[in-house]
């Protein structure tokens, strides 16, 4: 009964799937769990070796750890291998035994028996830990120079995982890892070579050392497979160390030019790209010839050759645009390649390459390839309505990305790259129709309408014929009734536009949709009004289109939203002043004509300015003043900022009902025969103290008593007071006048 083999669980698995298959495994299970128990080591290791296969099913064994680890330390060989396996499948970083299988992975791997110290390696690179790279690395290192090649190449796999779970290892392993670079087997070599390749993929500085044992390999190997991990390995040293461009550029070079190998190739080529190595005087020929390569791949049959092609040429737009854009009609092919991945990347590519002088060949190739699948989808939409199936259904988020792409390639560089702005109005037009992209196709259409003026006459002749049908596009009936509101003077019979636009169909739009065409509804009015010849005609087509916009904005006040409330009610005020006015038969043009147009308009609707085309001549980043004019006003002005006497206190204004001030004084000259003008004298220190200062007047500043006064007083306004203004004060508060020698005899 416990003797079944894994030959006997597989054939019952078989038997039971599909039914009671849960039930047998959870009978398999209690009887192995009876079978480890037992004594028997055979018995045990069948039963490991089950426990395993089921854990492979993904049923969880890790309730018989222990039991595992009895049978890695079996000194029999098979029963040994069955516990490594078992011990490979079933434990984990956080298996709680592991911790007491390093002496026994240390005994196995000094065993005299070459099979059990490949089998303690082969187990130990799944289970090690940072406890066991600890405490096993200078075994492991030990044995790197193990008289046998695969015992070698087996420590150096293991290595491999001891230092990324303890990246100490590395300073010690470091001259023992360059032996085995040199080592003569060629297995050895080659894992060697893996080793380093994997940890210089996380930080290749410490391997720039190696590399003229790797630089001999590059020269020597013949083993494809080893070439394209030495290239890898450069491409990767390069970034670190650009000197060594220079030696293993001329021999990749070599290498492209005779290997057959597209594999190998195609990694010359990316080390070429991703290293930078396309400098120097034969760099752009070498650019060439990557380019050229990768065309081929491009016009390869195997689907492989052609995406990696494409990855590399996106790669090479940074620097060699021009030599990826000889290949532009191969890759706007692409575009319509079965597999959903190559036509990604084909997209990526295209848009690189957007520039001034190629747009217009991608974005008609792109548009072009949207109107293609708008038919696809129309055929799998019926494909499936009859039960069938269709792979161009799948292709729903595509066809957004290359809307969204000819999007980003027309806004680029705010759109300087768009050479023709009415050849761009008619793309935004037709993306439009797209419902992912019409909101942002309606607000690129608007801002071409702000900067150009045939773009935005081209817009408004374009919408104005199918004025009905943009009620299914939202968006793009909002940036019409912008355009036709913000230049009204593009559209000629404004009376049935607004019309149409007020139509019933407006009420179930957005609040957004119906408020934009209202506010537009009201500045074509306004422009209409303004310029109407004032007829008997006129004054019936303007009493008609004022009862119907007004019987459409009284609709629109009982709307629900607030915004749409508001502008209706805006809108009913002001043409309360028009209706009015019609009221009155008169045979007079009402005055109310002229009225709405300087409220809805910020300026003059006719003038005609166009923001975005600056004359060549202008330089916006040019000084107006050249640096060097202010360095000699500094230079000027600076000396005498440092003799500046010191500011004057400002003296206290007389009151205002008894001042008439004086706005500007004459020049002295012009005061000789003026009996008010006082004649310019200096004053000395010691008739300043004799003054006698009046009693609320300010004290005067020490830098400025200290001072001499040597002031024009033709600068000094002068104001006339009347005999009549004058006040004497009282004897009692009369100020006493105290000279310097009073001061000294009072000291």
């Amino acid at each position: 009964m416990f003797e079944k083999s894994l030959t006997t669980l597989i054939k019952g698995l078989r038997s039971h799937r599909g039914r009671d298959e849960a039930r047998y495994v959870a009978l398999m299970m209690d009887e192995i769990r009876t079978e480890v128990k037992s004594g028997d080591m055979d018995i045990k290791a069948q039963a490991v070796l089950k426990l395993a296969y089921l854990q492979m099913l993904g049923y969880q064994a890790s309730s018989v750890s222990f039991h595992i680890l009895e049978t890695m330390a079996s000194p029999a060989f098979d029963a040994k291998f069955i516990g490594y396996l078992a011990a490979a499948l079933c434990f984990s970083q956080d298996t709680e035994v592991l911790i007491l299988a390093t002496n026994m992975i240390k005994k196995d791997m000094h065993s005299a028996v070459p099979l059990d110290v490949a089998v303690a390696l082969n187990g130990l690179s799944h289970v090690i830990t940072q406890e066991l790279a600890q405490h096993l690395a200078n075994d492991i290192i030990a044995m790197l120079s193990h008289s046998r090649p695969a015992i070698r190449k087996r420590a150096l796999l293991v290595l491999y995982s001891a230092i990324i779970k303890y990246p100490d290892i590395l300073d010690h392993s470091m001259e023992r890892l360059r032996d085995r670079l040199d080592d003569p087997d060629p297995s050895v070599v080659t894992a060697a070579v893996n080793v380093v390749c994997e940890l210089a993929r996380r930080n290749p500085a410490p391997f720039v050392l190696l590399s003229p044992q790797l630089f001999h390999i590059l020269t020597t190997a013949t083993n494809n497979w080893l070439l394209i991990k030495v290239i890898k390995l450069f491409g990767s040293l390069a970034v670190v160390e650009p000197r060594l461009v220079r030696r293993i550029a001329p021999r990749i070079s070599d290498i492209i030019a005779t290997t057959p190998a597209m594999s190998l190739l195609y990694e010359c080529i990316h080390t070429l790209i991703v290293g930078g190595m396309f400098g120097g005087e034969s760099g752009e020929e070498l650019a060439r010839r990557c380019v050229d390569n990768l065309s081929r791949f491009l016009s390869d049959d195997d689907q492989n050759l052609k995406y990696i092609a494409l990855l590399a040429l996106v790669k090479m737009l940074p620097t060699h645009a021009h030599l990826v854009a000889l290949h532009q009609e191969t890759i706007l092919q692409s575009l319509r390649h079965p597999d959903l991945t190559i036509r990604l990347r084909s997209l990526d590519l295209a848009c690189g390459l957007g520039s001034r002088t190629n747009l217009y060949r991608i974005v008609t190739a792109l548009v072009a390839y949207l109107a293609e699948d708008d038919g696809e989808q129309a055929s799998s939409a019926l494909t499936a309505a009859l039960g069938g199936t269709s792979t161009a259904a799948n292709s729903a988020g595509f066809r957004l990305q290359v809307a969204e792409s000819i999007l980003d390639l027309g806004c680029a560089n705010n759109y300087a790259d768009i050479p023709d702005y009415t050849w761009y109005v008619d793309v935004l037009v037709r993306l439009a129709q797209h419902h992912d992209v019409a909101q942002r196709a309606s607000a690129q259409l608007i801002a071409i309408s702000q900067m150009d003026q045939d773009a935005r006459s081209h817009a408004s002749a374009v919408l104005l014929p199918g004025v009905s049908d943009l009620f299914d596009t939202p968006a793009l009936l909002r940036a019409g009734a912008w355009i036709w509101g913000e230049y009204a003077r593009e559209v000629e019979d404004i009376p049935s536009l607004v019309r149409n636009l007020l139509s019933p169909a407006l009420g179930a739009l957005a609040a957004d949709v119906i408020t934009s065409v209202m506010t537009a509804s009201i500045k074509m009015y306004a422009y209409w009004t303004a310029r109407l010849e004032w007829t008997a005609e006129a004054r019936s087509a303007l009493e008609s289109l004022s009862e119907h916009v007004t019987h459409v904005f009284v609709d629109r006040c009982k709307h629900e939203h607030p915004e749409v409330h508001q502008r209706a009610m805006e809108g009913l005020h002001l043409f309360e002043f028009m209706r009015a006015e019609l009221a009155n038969k008169t045979d007079d043009a009402p005055r109310s004509l002229h009225l709405l147009e300087p409220l809805v308009f910020t300026q003059e609707v006719d003038a005609e300015a166009d923001v975005h085309q600056l004359p060549m001549s202008v330089n916006l980043s040019l000084s107006i003043v050249p640096e060097s004019v202010w360095t000699q006003i500094h230079a000027l002005v600076e000396p005498k900022e440092r003799v500046r006497k010191a500011p004057r206190p400002p003296a206290p204004e007389p009151a205002a009902e008894h001042i008439e001030h004086i706005p500007s004084q004459p020049p002295r000259s012009a005061h000789v025969d003026d009996p008010f003008y006082l004649k310019t004298r200096r004053k000395t220190r010691k008739s300043e103290n004799l003054s006698a200062p009046a009693p609320d007047a300010a004290p005067a500043p020490a830098s400025a008593a200290s001072a001499p006064v040597d002031d024009d007083l033709g600068d000094v306004p002068i104001v006339r007071i009347g005999l009549d203004d004058l006040v004497m004060p009282e004897p009692s508060v009369q100020p006493k006048i105290v000279t310097r020698k009073k001061k000294r005899a009072q000291k």
